[in-house]
């Protein structure tokens, strides 16, 4: 009965040092994640200067958001935001989106542009049409 106690206590502390690890860098974490993900689903590199989370208030904020353009384009960003602001009401419920100093470039090449080749980016990544629902979502 001690032994399965002592387990239990080490289980406890091991849950909840991941627990204060993660709330204690989650900054850092979603800043990776933004860019990592998206990078990854749109073929060109997306940075982000900082994130800002404060579960507590339920908003996030992003500042320096920047996608590249595709190769191919000018070497200005397709889409750079100074700052998004998230306020969440609940899990599922989003309050409020502010954007802050949004700036979108569209750039043609005969019948395609730098945004189409972003969509279509998005579409090889997704495996299908990227204007199609999520399938996922309820």
């Amino acid at each position: 009965m001690r032994k399965v106690l002592i387990g239990m206590l080490v289980l406890l502390v091991v849950v909840a040092g991941v627990v204060y690890y993660a709330l204690s860098n989650l900054d850092e974490i979603v800043k990776e994640v933004i860019e990592k993900t998206g990078t990854s689903v749109l073929g060109t590199p997306v940075t982000v200067q900082s994130v800002d989370i404060a579960v507590s208030e339920g908003r996030g904020t992003i500042k320096g958001l920047s996608v590249a353009n595709p190769p191919g384009y000018s070497s200005e960003p397709a889409f750079a935001f100074a700052e998004i602001t998230i306020d969440i009401a609940s899990v599922r419920v989003i309050e409020r989106i502010y954007a802050e100093a949004p700036e979108i470039r569209l750039e043609s090449k005969g019948a395609q542009s730098n945004l189409k080749t972003l969509l279509d980016n998005i579409s090889e990544t997704r495996g299908g049409d990227p204007n199609a629902a999520d399938p996922e979502q309820p």
